[in-house]
């Protein structure tokens, strides 16, 4: 029996509320290479599946009995305040989230992350050092990054399990791949994601960029190379791939990890993978699809992320990449589903589907989306992303204003995961 810590992580509680509540406010690969990544809820608040008929909304304010009050100690504007003090080069790095590599002993933090002034960091490759490893690694990238005072970075990695367990070694609990969790009974999986939460949290861990949601039906199985062939999904059926997220989503949060379901709106119904392949098209997947219930599930279950995929449903905007589409981010996560936190995007630094676009155009179609931030992997291109987008913002009023609007969500959450402080 493994023993717990206590956690004091009230802010997850209170996340429902938070992401239908603001306004206007990793696919992954095996981890042998860059991805893309109070009071507890009880058991019975398990997000309840959908069997059939398109996603509900997360709940509106007021409807979830276990989100606590806002922190007296905590000034309620303190995101606004925050937002008014930083300069323009400030509220662009609060857009990205570069990578650290940890494969390398140590671990390799590109200084293109300090100069980009990243507010997240995303810890990739594959570390055996364990959670000292991992927590120094944190601890530097940290450092590095040079946040604005009192606005501390998100540190997050992709940790579902299986071929995709990015951080191993003393401390860290050698984790099931998906498809066997989903053998587990909800709340046992729940109980287990605490646990696994409370090896991240030791390692300096904020986000897991995880779990995946995608249902990928019998008929294309290990064809779906993202999902399916590497045992990253929770299987076929919608709702019990719903009720899984679901208590992942509320195992992390008990133990105060933040995490992003993803990989909008599903990877289960392509073949190719949009690490290693480009031309990536859905052609099954529609607006109301049954099969989006499990990404509303992560979200009612407290997730204050979402990644959105890069691949092209031809169903939903046959034009244009989810991860630069509106249709997608602004009607579909914004409007469909009432989501109102964090969207992320699957990787735009190494993924081959998207190396035909300019890496400034990459940045721009996604925030003009609707995204709020980007991850890349490789922080070699990050000063190319974050200039192109401070240009446009001292050009165009218009997307400066789109920038902000980002800014004040990510600092929101933030707020929220004790990330962010003001005096007063």
């Amino acid at each position: 029996m493994r023993t717990r810590v206590a956690t004091a992580t009230g802010w997850l509680s209170a996340v429902v509320v938070i992401t239908s509540a603001l306004s206007a406010c990793g696919g992954d690969e095996p981890s042998a290479a860059p991805s893309e990544t109070e009071s507890r809820p009880a058991a019975s608040d398990t997000a309840s599946p959908s069997p059939s008929g398109p996603p509900t909304a997360p709940q509106t304010p007021g409807t979830t009995p276990s989100s606590p009050p806002a922190s007296p100690d905590v000034p309620v504007d303190c995101p606004d305040q925050t937002l008014a003090r930083l300069d323009l080069d400030e509220k662009v790095g609060q857009l990205f989230m570069g990578g650290v590599q940890v494969g390398e002993t140590p671990a390799y933090v590109s200084d293109d992350l300090g100069a980009a002034q990243v507010g997240s960091l995303l810890l990739i490759g594959q570390l055996t050092g364990g959670t000292s490893a991992s927590a120094e690694a944190a601890d530097r990238g940290r450092e590095v990054a040079g946040a604005p005072a009192g606005v501390q970075p998100f540190v997050a990695t992709d940790q579902e399990g299986g071929l995709v367990q990015h951080l191993k070694g003393d401390g860290f609990a050698t984790m099931p791949s998906a498809e066997e969790q989903s053998s587990l009974p909800p709340q046992q999986l729940r109980s287990e994601a605490q646990a696994w939460g409370e090896d991240l949290r030791t390692g300096g861990i904020d986000v897991n960029l995880a779990p995946v949601a995608d249902v990928v039906p019998e008929d294309i199985g290990d064809a779906n190379q993202p999902v399916g062939a590497v045992q990253r999904g929770y299987g076929p059926d919608r709702s019990v791939v719903a009720a899984q997220v679901a208590a992942y989503v509320q195992g992390m949060n008990d133990a105060g990890v933040a995490t992003a379901v993803k990989h909008f709106p599903g990877l289960g119904k392509v073949e190719g993978n949009t690490d290693f392949s480009s031309g990536v098209v859905d052609t099954r997947t529609t607006r109301d699809d049954a099969d989006l219930e499990p990404f509303a599930a992560g979200l009612r279950a407290g997730a204050p992320f979402l990644m959105v995929a890069l691949s092209t449903y031809e169903q939903i905007d046959p034009d244009r990449r989810a991860v630069f589409s509106p249709t997608v981010i602004d009607g579909m996560v914004r409007g469909d589903l009432g989501f109102n936190g964090v969207v992320l995007s699957d990787d735009l630094g190494a993924a081959v589907e998207v190396e035909d676009v300019p890496p400034a155009r990459r940045a721009l179609d996604f925030l003009r989306a609707g995204g709020d931030i980007a991850i890349v992997s490789t922080p070699e291109l990050l000063p190319e992303m974050t200039e192109a987008v401070i240009d446009e913002a001292e050009a165009d009023a218009g997307f400066a204003q789109l920038v902000d609007e980002h800014v004040l969500r990510v600092l929101t959450v933030k707020e929220r995961m004790g990330l962010l402080t003001c005096d007063g």
